[in-house]
């Protein structure tokens, strides 16, 4: 219950990419953050939470997400690798992330067009 209300109390900091807070978060500077407050230690950048067999159980589908997931998509497909942003997974088809193009941290709908369709996988990290 905690990993579904706790991310959400940073709503509204500003998105500074390489930013790690507390006045400003990109989106693995906001997750190692939420996670470190919880005792759990996540590389960065992004890149190494995405890849990274030692942060979780890989999640293939949306359906099969849990509160607390790290999400992970692919905002970028030209780039070469498979996924670009990461955010928290919070319950009911949200998940929390620091927002480039909103430029601070919001909540978004998994479900919806966009984010599904570049939805990557998600990592589920034990607390």
């Amino acid at each position: 219950e905690q990993m579904a209300d706790y991310p959400q109390t940073f709503l509204g900091i500003p998105y500074i990419l390489g930013a790690k807070g507390p006045k400003a978060y990109d989106c693995s500077g906001f997750t190692s953050r939420v996670f470190r407050d919880f005792g759990i230690e996540l590389p960065r950048p992004c890149y190494s939470q995405g890849y990274s067999n030692s942060v979780g159980e890989k999640i293939k589908k949306i359906k099969d997400l849990q509160v607390g997931d790290l999400v992970f998509f692919n905002t970028n497909s030209n780039d070469g690798d498979k996924w670009d942003h990461v955010g928290i997974y919070v319950g009911e088809n949200r998940f929390v992330h620091a927002s480039f193009a909103e430029g601070e941290i919001i909540v978004s709908d998994i479900t919806k067009h966009y984010w599904a369709k570049i939805f990557a996988w998600g990592r589920r990290v034990e607390l």
